[in-house]
């Protein structure tokens, strides 16, 4: 449930935030609000944030933060400030949180203002890479394929966070066209272009053809495309299977049938050029088939004695200001086969159907993060 935002003051550069309050423990006092949970233009981030704020399960309030192009500064050389923010929030004043909540670069200078100014000790907990020194923070959150350097205070997270999922119908008018395409349903769910990766249209078929062998002549596919997919990319299907389609670019994003997807099917496939899109497919607990995206040169290219550049650069500059690399799919991977949550078959990979997989995965990082606010832990690299 939300709290009426403040409204803005005078100034045009000033923007009113947004406060969230779990209903069940609702307080009209900002002193219980011991959470607050920084956002910003990236809505993978975004999500990983309430993720973990949802997940928590104390009262959390939400600030939407705006950038400059300061934001491309090094954090190092930003330092604690708001000068980053295009417009400044009247509300980033006392009383102050036990925990800030952030994603990625740019939410850094911001946080760490917030912790200077209090005057108390909060904490900073920071999913993905800072691209700053991970002992800024108490608690760093990452999954595998950013590759930072292990550290006390880092948390290597199997997958990106997702939250919960919601216990109403996620799209009626979506789950009245599903309910005629015969079982079993494979939602399958296509990407597109990365910065390393190339999502070519053998890839796209490689993809609907190992959803069409996992449903079977008498079984169904629900395809949808990504804003990342480009047009043309997904060719007009020509399958065994009952088939439904919905092209991202042509319906321009609205009325988008990716959670009705996930929620009606019975396995799912996934193209491998966003780990992110993979997290919400493993959320769900059904089986999971993943096609790897080939590199794009060039990436691909290897050095004498067979040499990986591109993991080098991944490994040496994992968490540099600039020149950073590209995000590594395929540590992912690696990753979740050495922990035995998938195999790999013909080249694909399969991850079997583990109900509840997503609260077993979120709780041990939420324990930690509450022996931190109620005194009971340490942070710090």
């Amino acid at each position: 449930m939300r709290t009426p935002a403040r409204g803005p003051r005078s100034s045009a550069r000033e923007m009113a935030p947004v406060s969230t309050v779990d209903p069940t423990r609702r307080s009209d006092s900002r002193e219980d609000l011991p959470v607050w949970a920084l956002l910003g233009p990236k809505a993978g981030d975004n999500e990983q944030v309430i993720a973990l704020a949802e997940a928590l399960e104390r009262p959390y309030r939400i600030v939407r933060l705006r950038y400059t192009g300061a934001y491309r500064l090094p954090n190092r050389l930003l330092g604690a400030t708001l000068h980053s923010l295009a417009a400044a929030d009247p509300d980033l004043t006392p009383p102050w949180p036990k925990l800030v909540l952030a994603a990625g670069r740019r939410s850094v200078p911001v946080a760490r203002w917030i912790q200077r100014v209090a005057g108390h000790r909060v904490r900073l907990v920071q999913i993905g890479r800072p691209r700053a020194p991970l002992g800024w923070f108490d608690l760093v959150l990452a999954p595998p394929q950013y590759h930072l350097p292990a550290r006390r205070n880092l948390v290597r997270l199997p997958l990106p966070l997702v939250r919960a999922q919601r216990a109403d119908d996620p799209h009626p008018a979506w789950t009245a066209r599903i309910a005629d395409l015969p079982a079993p349903r494979a939602a399958v769910l296509i990407g597109g272009d990365a910065r390393a990766r190339d999502l070519t249209r053998a890839t796209v078929w490689k993809t609907l053809d190992a959803a069409a062998e996992r449903v079977g002549h008498g079984g169904s596919l629900m395809v949808t495309t990504s804003p990342r997919t480009e047009e043309g990319r997904l060719p007009d299907l020509q399958t065994s299977c009952a088939t439904l389609v919905y092209r991202w670019h042509a319906q321009s994003g609205r009325d988008n049938p990716m959670d009705a997807f996930l929620d009606k099917a019975d396995r799912i496939v996934v193209t491998g050029d966003s780990v992110s899109m993979l997290a919400r497919a493993v959320a769900t607990g059904k089986p999971v088939t993943v096609v790897p995206v080939p590199r794009r040169a060039p990436y691909s290219s290897r050095a004498g004695a067979g040499l990986d550049l591109l993991r080098l650069w991944q490994r040496g500059l994992a968490n540099a200001p600039l020149l950073t690399p590209p995000p590594d799919p395929d540590a992912v991977f690696e990753a979740l086969v050495a922990d035995g949550r998938a195999a790999w078959t013909e080249g694909l990979l399969d991850l079997p159907g583990r109900p509840g997989v997503n609260s077993a995965l979120i709780a041990p990082v939420c324990a930690r993060i509450l022996s931190l606010i109620d005194g009971n832990g340490a942070g710090g690299a």
